[in-house]
Order: structure tokens, then sequence, then C-alpha cells
């Protein structure tokens, strides 16, 4: 499953060329940092819907007391709600206060930090998260761990990078280090002056 964030209806042919059916959107007042400051409405939505799987609302603030009380009043009377699958947000904190406001939506838990292990993660489940997207600096032998004993209930995500996903792809800045097998792991070392030797 890949999941995007698109922020303006004119990237819908994004998704259909390449059939994401999983989406977040940013809306302004609601998120910190869209990049595009529109508004979608109903119809937007309603032509997103027919489109995807699911449909996530970003929630990605640490909202005071009054700016939920602003963000519930928002919520509460947008017209689109019915075709939102659901809230990622950064803040566990939220999870209660939503499950209070929107019960029949789903919450996602997107820690920009920490749940680096079975114990953490568990606990945002009991708190009524839906799923989470493991932190990026979180282990192997973490997630290992994790897919051992996770009850399939559960819905984890991993972010990868972009930079990770070029160096997979094998673009032409590797060209000289390229085995003649697409099948042999790249390793070669860089100069990084705060990790020297690393691989990439």
């Amino acid at each position: 499953m890949i999941i995007t964030i698109i922020e303006h209806p004119d990237q819908l042919p994004i998704i259909t060329r390449h059939s994401v059916r999983h989406v977040i959107i940013d809306m302004p007042g609601w998120s910190v940092r869209p990049h595009r400051l529109y508004n979608w409405t109903p119809n937007d939505l309603q032509q997103l819907f027919q489109k995807t799987d699911t449909i996530w609302v970003n929630l990605d603030g640490l909202y005071t007391p009054p700016e939920l009380t602003l963000l519930a009043h928002n919520l509460h009377h947008y017209e689109g709600m019915d075709h939102i699958t659901g809230f990622r947000i950064h803040d566990i904190g939220l999870a209660t206060w939503l499950h209070h406001q929107f019960p029949n939506h789903r919450i996602h838990l997107t820690p920009e930090t920490s749940m680096h292990h079975y114990a953490a993660i568990e606990a945002a489940f009991r708190a009524g998260i839906h799923g989470i997207t493991l932190s990026p600096d979180i282990s192997y032998s973490a997630i290992r761990d994790m897919c051992q004993r996770a009850p399939k209930s559960w819905s984890l995500e991993l972010f990868v990078q972009g930079p990770i996903l070029i160096q997979y792809a094998h673009r032409r800045f590797l060209h000289n280090l390229l085995p003649q097998s697409p099948d042999t792991i790249i390793k070669t070392s860089v100069t990084d002056a705060e990790l020297p030797g690393r691989l990439f």
C-alpha cells in the first residue's frame, strides 16, 4: 500500500496515473504545514473519494484548548466529513479527544520521534489509535520484534524517505558502483564527518 499527500485537486491525475488509493490532505486551519493554502470543497472530496479507498486529514499541530474548540467547530460543520476516513495525528494526546468528537472516524498516529519499541506501540493502540507510522529512526531489530508480536488488527506503516528510494532505484549518480547483478546489494563507504565509514 502506498500513501501520499496531495494538496490540490489538480493533483488527482497523478494519483490516478499511479494507482494510489490512500491519500492524506492538508487543510489550512487544520494542519500546520500545507504548502498550498487550498480549502477542499465537499465536491472536491467527492471526486477524490471516487478515486481512492481512504482519505486522511492531517491534524499535525500541538493544539491549545481554544484551538481545539475552534477545530471541533470547523470539523463538525465541514460538509465533506462523510468522505473522510479519519485523522492522522502527531500528538497521541489528541486520540482521546478525537474519539469523543468523532467516534466513527479512524485515528492514525504518525509520531515524529520516540515510539522505538513494542511497549510504546502497544500503549498507543491501547490509547485508541487504529494505526501507526513507525518512527523513521526505529531500528530494524525493533521493527522485526513488532512484526512478530503485533496482533493482526494492528496497522503498522513504515515511512521510507525519498533519498532511500532513489538509492534502491539505482539512479545514475551510483552508475559506477552498480554490480552486474541487480540482486546484489550496493555497499560503499561515503565521506560523512559525523558517521565516518558508514555504508550507503
